[in-house]
């Protein structure tokens, strides 16, 4: 069920569509450039640590060969391997455990509406987000409702059925003009 957001004196409508793209490329940037390096070098640090322990290399050994194998090199930062069975099975699952965080930063990233925005800007397509547009929707559907429950002194309703229909066609226009857009 729809739960409308609370009443700001602000809505997302009245702030400039430049200033919120401007906002959205920032938050993007600081996950690309900031938050997703911070947890490579974070995980770098503690699998490199327990694979260079098992592997009884240096500490910047293990943190170089996790390195590369989270960044997918073809070409290793160091120039050791695993040589024990649990060394091996340890760098196999930290490929897996790379290529599933890979993954999910890459579907994350792709989830930005900024992201979403710059294939419509290259076609010369106006970005619409639509869940600004869904929230719209039932504000206004909100508002109908509360004017078609009222009656009027004599106890009829306001808007009659056909009066209803003509402006939920006249809704569902604008809502396909401003997608098309």
């Amino acid at each position: 069920m729809y739960a409308p957001a609370p009443e700001s004196s602000e809505s997302s409508a009245d702030v400039e569509p430049s200033f919120r793209s401007y906002c959205g490329l920032c938050k993007a940037t600081i996950f690309i450039f900031v938050l997703v390096p911070t947890v490579v070098i974070a995980i770098s640090v503690l699998m490199g640590g327990l694979l260079a322990w098992e592997e009884q290399w240096t500490f910047e050994d293990g943190f170089y060969y996790v390195c590369g194998n989270l960044a997918q090199l073809a070409t290793p930062l160091t120039n050791v391997t695993p040589d024990t069975d649990r060394g091996k099975i340890f760098d196999v699952l930290v490929a897996v455990w790379s290529l599933s965080l890979a993954g999910c930063f890459i579907g994350f990233i792709g989830s930005f509406s900024v992201v979403e925005a710059i294939p419509e800007w290259m076609e010369g397509r106006q970005f619409t987000d639509v869940t600004e547009t869904l929230y719209r929707v039932h504000k206004l559907r909100d508002r109908v409702q509360v004017f078609v429950d009222e009656e009027d002194a004599a106890g009829q309703a306001k808007l009659s059925p056909e009066q209803l229909n003509e402006l939920a066609q006249l809704v569902a226009a604008k809502i396909q003009a401003a997608a098309s857009k």
